[in-house]
């Protein structure tokens, strides 16, 4: 593997993180070593696949085999294999859960990407029986304890740990896959594997809510972790329709009848029929806050069904199903999440991140929580918004509080001023008059609840964590305040929501002024920005090349890409530009250098500003967004590393610019007509009239097997960017 080591985290808010970056072995030898988190693992290699395409099947089936049999993902990837969470109780950072986030998205990208390289491929991989499930020793709960503490839902089988640890030591890290009955890794068809976390995700849908996050973490962002259990994710919506809009076009690859886990077939059927039900609902407009609960329960309880039966059972046998079956699945999930998307969208033209639940025996309430920019880069990378509507959700961005003008840039969240601390805790006399049972306590100096200070100020108890610590209390003091009406204790629990507001505490994005915190810009997700308009833009060219749509969006591209640090200077910049920094907080430069997420975003944006795309196998120059100021003005030296490892350099000419795709020198002169040149090792040349490159020659330059020197491409002016007036 051309790697040699994981990105690692230098956020001190996330003490979790304990990698190694080893480079070499005991011998002093070079050593080819990766390890990190899941999702940096997998972000860096969808940029890296760019570059080592033929790697594209082993990085999806790294992803897929590391995926469990109820959809989610472990902690972190390693070279030997994968690694979960455990609760020690020695370390009081320690926590079980599973980390969702990027899941859909990620895949999503090795889908599309390995379909565009080599689609024959992708085909026959879909329903060969080659791929596993994590064996991660956690056990959701059931849809009752779901509803009881939605904060609280996994256990740790410490018994199936023992077992993984025992088939470890005996055949190596297979021994953390799941096995079948004759203790024999369970192998199932990538098309399985790619319908699973999907179903996993709807099992959790709250219609016109989004995603409820109710596996410990955080389903997207983690600077947000707090609203884990009370949280939905609409950030995770906006995902899922590009992944299911994806999976119509996969399901029409494979043949009529597909092998899958019986199990997992009776889970699609059923929740099929569930979304059938709500997408009634919906075109019938009756949904109210007694439809979502009620659908919601009936999701989660066909999960609990198929989770009781592969924890405690496994996979009993494969079945063929047909392929409208999955259709029907995917026809009906799309309306519903295209419908929850519609009601997302804000007045101000922004569309909702993160929505908060509350709910009763039969009803779910939604709340919206403040706009988010990860939330209008998701529904830009969606597929649902027509042009004009990215146009308008961009334009908004641009005129909404998340914009920076200092910095020309975009904050993750509206800054805002939180409560000074003598200020917390306060309770207004309004709230205590009327409440019979506050007003006697404090008639009797009784300081369970509430107490008075020397000011004459009112504070709830501050032995109080959270309102758990309330009820308790409460349930304690009730014998000693007889013939008070229930409703008085209820109320007292109101009170304390309205002073705290828990429910809507997202963590550190909305207390710290750091690391994701208050106004602070978070230049991965800016980047993340810059490919969600550049995605779009590329969708108009290829529609109309000459339709103001896409002159407005290579405006709006190169307006956001103009904010990103290496276009300022180091004053501008609080550092040194060419250098990538993980946020800029709002009372100080950039912060924390390394190879922060941003760096993989710019080389797929970099790319594709470069002309470069992959049709069918076939390498296609279109460089609409290349600038022609990039063309040299005078002569230089060209140097790079060829495919053998040896330093090269040749010299390029004025109207000029050159770089390396997967280690092949490509260069680019300005000229009357487009055509290229191919020089091959052996002298030959292979000459064409347009700008692309024939699959076999393409192949070469893919499997990077040196029989490529260079290749040149003349390109007239008018093929390049033109900027808007």
């Amino acid at each position: 593997m051309p790697l040699t080591f994981g990105r690692r985290h230098g956020d001190p808010s996330r003490p979790w993180n304990h990698f190694e970056i080893k480079l070499k072995d005991r011998e002093g030898e070079r050593l080819l070593s990766y390890q990190g988190n899941w999702r940096d693992i997998f972000q860096n290699w969808e940029a890296l696949s760019l570059s080592y395409p033929k790697f594209l099947p082993s990085f999806i089936a790294k992803f897929v085999n590391a995926s469990t049999i109820d959809g989610y993902n472990p902690y972190r990837i390693t070279k030997d294999g994968i690694d979960w969470e455990f609760l020690d109780p020695q370390d009081p950072w320690s926590n079980i859960g599973y980390w969702g986030d990027h899941q859909i998205i990620y895949l999503s990208k090795f889908i599309e990407l390995f379909k565009t390289y080599d689609k024959k491929d992708f085909k026959d991989l879909l329903n060969r029986e080659i791929y596993s499930y994590s064996n991660i020793p956690y056990r959701l709960c059931d849809t009752e304890n779901l509803f009881i503490d939605p904060k609280n839902t996994i256990t740790f089988d410490n018994e199936r740990q023992n077992i993984i640890d025992d088939r470890c030591n005996e055949i190596g890290s297979d021994g953390r896959l799941l096995m079948s009955s004759n203790n024999q890794v369970y192998y199932v068809s990538l098309f399985e594997k790619l319908i699973v976390p999907l179903l996993s995700k709807l099992s959790n849908l709250v219609i016109d809510g989004g995603i409820w996050l109710n596996t410990q973490r955080p389903e997207w962002n983690d600077a947000n972790n707090a609203i884990v259990g009370n949280g939905l994710s609409m950030v995770t919506v906006y995902y899922i329709r590009r992944y299911i809009n994806l999976m119509q076009e996969v399901v029409g690859l494979v043949p009529n009848l597909i092998s899958i886990s019986k199990e997992v077939f009776d889970w699609s059927v059923s929740i099929q029929k569930i979304l059938a039900d709500a997408s009634k609902e919906i075109r019938q407009k009756t949904v109210t806050r007694q439809t979502r609960k009620a659908i919601l329960t009936r999701l989660e309880r066909s999960a609990e069904s198929y989770r009781n039966k592969v924890y405690f059972q496994g996979f009993s046998h494969k079945v063929q199903v047909e392929r409208l079956s999955i259709e029907q699945l995917l026809d009906v999930s799309l309306f519903v999440i295209d419908s929850t998307i519609k009601n997302n969208r804000r007045d101000d033209g922004l569309y909702h991140s993160y929505n908060v639940m509350s709910y009763t025996e039969d009803a779910i309430n939604i709340d919206p929580l403040y706009p988010m920019l990860e939330g209008q880069v998701a529904v830009l990378s969606a597929g649902m918004l027509s042009q004009n509507e990215v146009i308008n959700v961009i334009e908004s961005l641009f005129k909404s509080e998340i914009y920076r003008e200092d910095q020309n840039s975009f904050m993750l969240y509206p800054d805002r001023e939180i409560t000074r601390f003598l200020e917390k805790n306060s309770i207004s006399e309004e709230y205590i008059k009327g409440n019979t049972v506050l007003e006697k306590m404090l008639d009797l100096g009784d300081k369970r609840i509430i107490n008075k200070d020397c000011f004459g100020y009112i504070h709830f108890n501050s032995d109080f964590e959270n309102s758990s610590y309330l009820k308790d209390e409460i349930e304690k003091l009730k014998s000693d305040y007889l013939g008070y009406d229930d409703s008085q204790f209820e109320d007292i629990e109101d009170i304390y929501e309205r002073i705290f507001n828990h429910r809507y505490f997202t963590g550190r994005s909305g207390t710290m002024f750091g690391y994701e915190g208050l106004g602070c810009i978070y230049w991965h997700m800016v980047s993340k920005l810059l490919l969600a308009v550049q995605e779009n833009y590329l969708v108009a060219r290829d529609k109309d090349m000459d339709s103001n749509i896409v002159n407005k969006l290579s405006y709006y591209y190169y307006r956001v890409r103009q904010g990103i640090g290496f276009n300022k200077s180091p004053l501008e910049y609080g550092a040194f530009p060419a250098d990538p920094y993980s946020h800029t907080p709002k009372q100080a430069g950039a912060q924390q250098p390394g190879m922060t997420g941003q760096v993989k975003e710019e080389i797929i944006t970099r790319f594709s500003e470069l002309g470069i795309s992959v049709n069918n196998g076939e390498i296609v120059i279109r460089p609409t967004l290349l600038d022609i100021s990039e063309f040299l003005s005078v002569s230089t030296q060209f140097s790079f590393i060829d495919l053998e490892k040896n330093p090269r350099s040749f010299l390029l000419n004025k109207g000029q610019l050159a770089f390396t795709y997967c280690q092949v020198p490509f260069i680019y002169e300005l000229a009357e007509k487009e055509s290229l040149t191919c020089f091959l090792k052996d002298g030959s040349k292979i000459e064409s009239e347009q700008l692309y490159i024939p699959k076999d020659i393409s192949e070469k330059i893919f499997s990077r097997d040196g029989s490529i020197e260079k290749i040149v491409f003349r390109i007239p002016k008018p093929n390049l960017y033109k900027k808007m007036n």
